[in-house]
């Protein structure tokens, strides 16, 4: 029952980075990708990182990770910092962009991807199975 729970959950993860990725290039690049084509690439590219068990193997990458949410976050709060300074706060200001909201839902499921919550507990766990 674990295996199944921990399958969907993948699952789940997998459809909502999907989803934040492509909404993320569609506005951003202006380009027009096809739905499913992406979904396939995205899938065909994670399905084998499930497979690895040893959480080091992605040290690098984890570290590189952080450093670029650490690097966009800072750069983004630099730069709203500067803005609202320089312009204030305008009449047009919303708390909750309620167009947008759903979106941050999405991002909100792949900040907490398995791989980096699920992985690193099993492996410290005595009885991995």
């Amino acid at each position: 029952m674990i295996d199944i729970i921990l399958a969907l959950c993948q699952f789940s993860f997998t459809i909502a980075q999907i989803t934040f990725t492509l909404t993320a290039l569609q506005k951003n690049i202006g380009t027009d990708i096809n739905r499913w084509y992406f979904a396939i690439g995205i899938i065909c590219l994670y399905t084998p990182l499930a497979w690895v068990r040893k959480i080091q193997y992605f040290s690098a990458g984890y570290i590189i990770g952080n450093l670029m949410i650490i690097l966009t976050v800072s750069v983004v709060s630099i730069y709203a910092i500067v803005k609202i300074k320089k312009d204030g706060v305008g009449p047009e200001f919303q708390a909750v962009n309620d167009a947008k909201m759903w979106d941050m839902v999405g991002f909100s499921f792949y900040c907490f991807e398995g791989i980096g919550v699920v992985m690193p507990i099993m492996e410290q766990s005595r009885d991995k199975e």
